[in-house]
This record gives C-alpha cells, structure tokens and sequence, in this order.
C-alpha cells in the first residue's frame, strides 16, 4: 500500500469537497476563517475549534450551535447598536 504524503490528502480533500454545492460552500467558509485569523490561532483555541466541531458533527450539533450563536450574538448586536449610532 502506498505511503499518501499530507499534501496529497489536502488534495483529495480539496478534490472530494468540489463535488458538492454544499463542500465547495464548506471550502469557502473555511478559507474565510483561517484567512481572517483561524489560522494564527494558537494550540489551546485550536483544540478548543476542534471540539467544537467535534460537538457539532457528533451527538451535540445543537448545543454546539446554540453555544456559538449565543457567544457571537452580543457581538453582533453591539456592532450593529455602534452603526446606528454612527
């Protein structure tokens, strides 16, 4: 069996993910994270990404959704208060 490099399987990731609206939506998403900071996370935020992707494709989906939209919301609704405000 032959050894598959790192590269090589971001490739077939890459290639599995650009057969479907959805994965090309998922690619999109993720370049967007990592070019606007995900990817200069350091290890302890890492982790802490990974669990809640974990969650949220494991048994936990809701609660990882609801944990997120309520962390991100006060941010958004102080954004938005700050523009009116303008």
């Amino acid at each position: 069996m032959p050894n598959v490099t790192a590269s090589e399987e971001l490739e077939q990731a890459v290639a599995q993910l650009s057969r479907s609206d959805k994965g090309q939506q998922a690619m999109r998403d993720l370049l967007a994270f990592l070019e606007n900071g995900g990817i200069s996370l350091d290890a302890i935020n890492q982790r802490q990404i990974l669990g809640l992707l974990s969650g949220a494709w494991g048994s936990h989906a809701g609660t990882a959704l609801e944990l997120l939209r309520d962390a991100v919301s006060p941010e958004e609704e102080s954004a938005s208060v700050e523009v009116a405000n303008s």
